[in-house]
């Protein structure tokens, strides 16, 4: 018999150099859009600031997982449920999952609360945890989606 603490996937989700290049490139690209098209500069600088805005909260909770809406950590026992750390408070919520992709540089969950409406994304790339950890998480999360 297994034990069920053995079985147990818990990954601390850290900063990820890729998802830090995406966003910049992304953002990088609109502003750069927004300069080329004709508005006035009034606009121009808004719809700047606006971005910038944008910018600067997914770097902060999404790819450097700072912050208080933030996933820090997942957890997956061996019975297949989920939880995840959100946010500075430590404190362990479960989720359901729905069916992400889960492939060999990066794993997308969407997932909710449990009663809640809005489901909500998670992406994890192979830079974010140690590759051991990346590796078993792949594993529990294929085989919680498998059918028995």
């Amino acid at each position: 018999m297994s034990n069920a603490s053995a079985d147990t996937v818990r990954c601390e989700l850290g900063r990820s150099f890729w998802l830090t290049l995406l966003w910049l490139l992304i953002y990088g690209g609109a502003v750069l859009i927004l300069f080329l098209i004709p508005l006035a500069w009034v606009w121009r600088v808004l719809l700047s600031v606006v971005l910038l805005a944008g910018l600067a909260d997914g770097l902060w909770q999404i790819a450097w997982r700072r912050g208080g809406r933030a996933v820090t950590a997942i957890r997956i026992d061996h019975e297949g449920d989920v939880e995840l750390r959100i946010g500075k408070s430590g404190r362990w919520q479960s989720a359901q999952l729905r069916q992400g992709a889960v492939l060999a540089a990066i794993v997308w969950l969407h997932w909710r609360p449990p009663g809640g409406f809005w489901w909500r994304r998670l992406v994890i790339p192979a830079d974010a945890v140690p590759a051991d950890c990346f590796r078993r998480l792949r594993v529990a999360l294929r085989r919680r989606s498998s059918p028995d």
